[in-house]
């Protein structure tokens, strides 16, 4: 019953609708890590249909149960959609429903009484930029590492390839033009099982223990801002820490990675004083 801006994608030319990547990095924040509960409204007729439903949870420190929907509505980051209806069921109450419809619509006439997210005189809209593309990576290391807290800048995981290339994005505003860059992270000094692919031609299995170490990284990293990496001097090679571990040794002791025992020209050891801070 509630609606947001597009995000950035090649079919809407890179660029977000406005408010967009605000909505999202608030949601992010808000549920990523925790425990939520999922409550089903309605259903397609197929088994490839969108399901539409309830998300909600209650904060650790807490008693109170936040309905994800109403609170991204009340902070301007999602509207009601134009028809609010929905099917009712024996299992789902009228009053019940038009108790959220209710909720849904004061929330929406707070927000822009207030004037904030989408509802503000100019909401953010992000150009997104992809390295290769619209700049050189090398030019991202060297501004992290003139511009960043000995060379550290604030970046978001946002796809995990395997458990050692990460897609990743800038989110540091000192970064300037170079703000929600994206760019491809490879962790320095281990090598990881590769990911397979089964849209190639022919398909490419998965190497064994592949998923695991996808996996394992996932539940650390993935959407995560609070990580630090250190980055190579010609290409974005990383000891990427974190909060809750860190995440090379971690790897290598619970078998999900191995030592290189060679390195290519251009990289250097993780532990080498020229290393670079990235994330």
């Amino acid at each position: 019953m509630s609606q947001r801006g597009r995000l950035a994608s090649k079919s809407n030319a890179n660029v977000d609708e406005p408010g967009a990547f605000p909505a999202r990095e608030w949601l992010r924040q808000l549920v990523v890590g925790k425990m939520v509960n999922f409550e089903t409204r309605k259903q397609g007729a197929s088994a490839g249909d969108r399901v539409y439903g309830l998300l909600t949870f209650t904060p650790p420190d807490s008693t109170n149960t936040i309905n994800v929907a109403v609170e991204a509505v009340r902070n301007g980051h999602a509207t009601p959609k134009a028809a609010l209806q929905a099917t009712t069921s024996d299992d789902q109450p009228e009053q019940e429903e038009d108790d959220y419809k209710k909720n849904l619509l004061k929330a929406y006439d707070e927000a822009r009484l207030a004037r904030i997210g989408i509802h503000s005189e100019m909401p953010l809209v992000r150009k997104q930029k992809n390295a290769g593309e619209e700049f050189q990576t090398l030019s991202l290391v060297q501004k992290s590492a003139k511009l960043g807290t000995k060379g550290r800048i604030k970046c978001v995981i946002e796809y995990v390839f395997d458990g050692s290339r990460f897609r990743v994005q800038v989110t540091d505003p000192i970064m300037g033009d170079l703000q929600y860059a994206n760019f491809t992270l490879l962790l320095a000094g281990v090598s990881c099982p590769r990911v397979g692919n089964p849209r190639a031609d022919p398909p490419v299995p998965s190497e064994e223990f592949a998923e695991d170490a996808k996996q394992f990284v996932e539940l650390r990293v993935l959407q995560v801002s609070d990580g630090k990496s250190t980055v190579g001097n010609r290409r974005p090679i990383s000891s990427s820490t974190h909060s809750c571990c860190y995440l090379l040794p971690e790897r290598a002791r619970n078998q999900f990675a191995r030592n290189r025992q060679t390195w290519s020209m251009w990289s250097r050891d993780y532990t080498s004083p020229e290393r670079q801070y990235c994330c």
